[in-house]
């Protein structure tokens, strides 16, 4: 997640939930800002985060690439397949949205390169989920549920929720 304030706040947000941690997993890859107001999440590489403290728990993290690629979102699919293994599986892409046209996430430490629909259609037919192996994708992104969308993602999951506007 790009923005550095809001991306460790959703963090912050999502421990303060109080969801059940013995019932669910809550999973994050931290990544793509120059720095981050979370003192826990290394800029220089990709984290796993578990929100299960308040500014997050890191539990491991990936070398540093681009959140706008394809496959870095592959890898962490394919890793939360393998160490969270669960009845539903949720996905919630979240950043800036452009749509179907300029995609979604900006990654600051890689020319603010995004995820395309191509490489989000890529990324999802890659994994270890397989087709309609997620439950559910979440776009907590402007402009993101659109039915141009919601076609790319219709073969990976049965539901998705998209946002015109996600200034929330």
């Amino acid at each position: 997640y790009p923005n550095q304030y809001q991306g460790s706040g959703s963090i912050a947000s999502m421990h303060r939930s109080q969801y059940n941690q013995d019932e669910v997993n809550v999973v994050v890859l931290a990544g793509g800002a120059e720095k981050w107001y979370n003192p826990k999440i290394d800029p220089t590489v990709l984290n796993v985060v578990e929100p299960t403290e308040r500014n997050g728990k890191v539990v491991d993290t990936f070398p540093t690439a681009s959140m706008g690629e394809a496959e870095t979102l592959t890898k962490f699919m394919d890793y939360c397949h393998e160490n969270y293994p669960a009845d539903t599986y949720i996905l919630d892409l979240w950043d800036h949205g452009g749509g179907a046209l300029r995609g979604l996430m900006m990654d600051m430490n890689y020319g603010r390169d995004g995820l395309s629909m191509d490489e989000l259609d890529a990324a999802l037919a890659n994994s270890s989920f397989g087709p309609k192996g997620l439950d559910m994708i979440m776009f907590h992104a402007c402009l993101m549920g659109s039915a141009e969308v919601a076609t790319v993602v219709a073969p990976y999951a049965k539901y998705m929720i998209g946002f015109e506007d996600a200034s929330f």
